[in-house]
């Protein structure tokens, strides 16, 4: 939101006496997310499908009253199955994240952090077209001509989950 408010005002006109507090509080933010995604990633990455099943036994115990008159046995599937899924979708919030965190460092004319941010981000999810897209500009290239189709939807995993 708060990068989002930084680049309106630029495309408003406004090139003086830029609020640079919403620079300041997105990046602060973005840093925040960025520490939440790598701590889960860190914590999950190794774990199989078992493994989220015993975390979730231990979560959601045979006797805990609260589930009392619930299908236990649907409840714990649904977990296991979220878990999987930001097992999987982690690591490319994580991309758009250093991907946003990019976009601040250019802004404040670290333009070689700037790179570092975009390139870890398309290691993370090669399909990420805005990492991508701004690397190019940053290295004085032009961006690759993608299908509007593909830009407005960009396809969420590549054939290998990343």
């Amino acid at each position: 939101l708060y990068l989002i408010q930084f680049e309106t005002y630029i495309l408003e006109g406004h090139n003086k006496n830029l609020p640079t507090h919403y620079l300041e509080k997105a990046e602060e933010n973005i840093r925040i997310s960025i520490a939440i995604y790598e701590k889960w990633l860190a914590r999950t990455k190794h774990l199989s499908e078992k493994e989220f099943e015993q975390l979730v036994k231990q979560t959601f115990p045979e006797n805990e009253p609260l589930f009392h008159d619930r299908n236990l046995a649907k409840l714990r599937a649904k977990r296991i199955a979220d878990l999987i899924t930001a097992k999987q979708e982690t690591a490319r919030r994580l991309s758009v994240s250093l991907t946003n965190l990019g976009v601040i460092l250019r802004y404040r004319n670290d333009l070689e952090g700037a790179k570092h941010q975009y390139e870890k981000a398309i290691a993370l999810w090669d399909l990420n077209y805005t990492a991508k897209d701004n690397l190019d500009v940053l290295m004085g290239r032009k961006p690759q001509k993608r299908p509007l189709i593909t830009k407005l939807f960009p396809p969420d995993k590549d054939e290998n989950g990343k």
